[in-house]
């Protein structure tokens, strides 16, 4: 069930201030600010869940803890119950088609299943000004039916009584719109300018949502972008505004999305995690080989759809860039497999001027508790992939040895080309097999990462660097142990190096 807990960065060290222990089945937490009518600012944090309604809570800054502001609607603005709720109200008929405001598919008869909605990710973001959220909604227990995720609008009218007992000026998030999706297990937003359409001399700010479907034995799933048009018209609020489809992207089980930029260019990375057949096999028996998850030096590595792709202006379009399913997997045993296995989420991240990219990855991710219970009692769970990007091949691949900042510093400039870019570059894996976020606080960077099996762990985003060679005066070396000795004068140390085999993640 686990809780939520608070941490407030006191002088560079994150305090626990609170815990907020009604708030269960958290699967998702985004934070987002808003001034109100009265010209006051407010903090909110949003809490998706698995299992009943989400909730939003609002920060008091007098008393410097959240408290409960309302829960998320399940509904139309005017109170209009929506499936599934409506039929165990009385106000629709689960056994016939129900028709949505604004798509032209309908929701299927579902008297025979028993639909949940479970927020999986929740996104804040501004359009024109006005403040919006996109919650993914997975359906569990929904037989192979499209159901749909929502965007909702803040109404900045009216008002809500507080859990510290003031009033609020607005009454917080209204369904903005209703999106056929396939299993939403998460949402992303991105926004950016490019020349305009209907005259290129112009620009036009584009604002994007991208859905990652997760697909039924029916469908394979997909990355589905959406943009924002003020002229489309929306049946919900009965004016203009709205998005709408623009591509969609093949992914087999697509777990996450994540839009970035670098020197420039846009990008989207695409993790795919692959079927239910996959786990279902896996678990059918405790003894079939790694291999059967991401192939062999000999096979192709089984391939869902985990990529990188580049916003293509005049194309109007993301294409490929870059594919992830040949990452080398490693299991918590040891095992290398030469293929991406069990991609559940991808996140970029930014340090030093250097880019990253953080690939959990997990094979127990969905069924009933006592198979994932099992599922995680193996010793062939796949740990998780940082990779970092190349600025000369444009593309992601292992850790450097070094960085172009490291080499300013110590020699004065980049470095010069491929083969030094590369040189000693090492995999790392770590045993995180859900999400990742990266925190630069004022002295240190932080890396949380969650896991099943692990709970919630924290890194240190440091690295160890040789030190102690500013002017260096004598060297002496001993063959046997195959050790140096260097005194250096400036840096007033003497600097031991010996020289082992050392190999990464993968065995390189």
């Amino acid at each position: 069930q686990g809780r939520v807990v608070v941490y407030e960065v006191l002088e560079g060290v994150p305090v626990l201030v609170q815990t907020l222990d009604a708030e269960v089945n958290v699967t998702a937490i985004e934070s987002l600010f808003t001034i109100d009518l009265e010209d006051v600012g407010w903090h909110y944090l949003v809490f998706a869940k698995a299992t009943g309604a989400s909730t939003i809570y609002r920060y008091n800054p007098s008393l410097r803890l959240f408290y409960f502001f309302n829960a998320i609607p399940l509904g139309l603005p005017d109170g209009t119950a929506l499936p599934p709720s409506c039929a165990a109200l009385g106000l629709c008929d689960s056994t016939i088609e129900y028709t949505l405001p604004g798509l032209s598919n309908g929701v299927p008869p579902w008297a025979a299943h028993n639909p949940i909605p479970s927020a999986r990710s929740a996104k804040a973001f501004v359009v024109d000004d006005l403040l919006y959220l996109a919650i993914a909604y997975w359906w569990d227990e929904m037989g192979e039916y499209t159901w749909f995720s929502y965007i909702y609008r803040w109404q900045p009218y009216g008002t809500v009584l507080v859990g510290d007992g003031t009033l609020s000026s607005g009454i917080g998030f209204e369904t903005f719109q209703i999106v056929p999706t396939q299993g939403a297990v998460d949402v992303a937003t991105t926004t950016w300018e490019e020349p305009c359409a209907l005259d290129a001399t112009q620009t036009c700010r584009q604002y994007a949502l991208i859905w990652a479907n997760f697909g039924f034995p029916s469908s394979e799933g997909n990355a589905n972008i959406m943009f924002y048009s003020s002229e489309r018209y929306n049946a919900i609020t009965g004016t203009g505004g709205g998005f709408y489809d623009v591509q969609s992207l093949p992914a087999d089980g697509a777990s996450a999305v994540t839009p970035f930029t670098i020197s420039g260019a846009l990008y989207l990375a695409v993790a795919a995690h692959g079927s239910d057949a996959l786990v279902t096999a896996y678990m059918a028996t405790d003894n079939l080989p790694w291999s059967l998850y991401g192939g062999t030096a000999s096979t192709a590595p089984l391939r869902y759809g985990s990529k990188i792709y580049r916003w293509d202006s005049p194309e109007g379009r993301f294409v490929e860039a870059q594919s992830l399913e040949s990452v080398p997997s490693v299991s918590n045993s040891g095992a290398v497999v030469a293929g991406l296995v069990g991609a559940t989420g991808v996140q970029y991240f930014a340090h030093d001027g250097e880019h990253y990219l953080f690939l959990a990855q997990a094979l127990c991710t969905r069924n009933t508790a006592a198979f994932a219970r099992k599922c995680l009692a193996q010793q062939r769970q796949p740990r998780s992939a940082i990779l970092q990007w190349n600025r000369i091949t444009s593309q992601f691949g292992e850790l450097l040895a070094t960085t172009d900042m490291a080499n300013v510093r110590l020699r004065g400039i980049a470095i010069p080309d491929l083969a030094h870019l590369i040189h000693n570059s090492a995999a790392l894996r770590i045993a995180s097999g859900m999400r990742a976020s990266f925190t630069q606080l004022p002295t240190i960077s932080l890396l949380f990462v969650s896991s099943a099996t692990r709970g919630a762990a924290v890194y240190d985003w440091d690295f160890e660097e040789v030190v102690g060679l500013d002017g260096p005066v004598s060297l002496g070396v001993d063959q046997v142990t195959r050790t140096s000795y260097t005194a250096s004068r400036d840096s007033a140390a003497l600097v031991t190096l010996q020289e082992r085999v050392n190999k990464d993640a993968v065995g390189h």
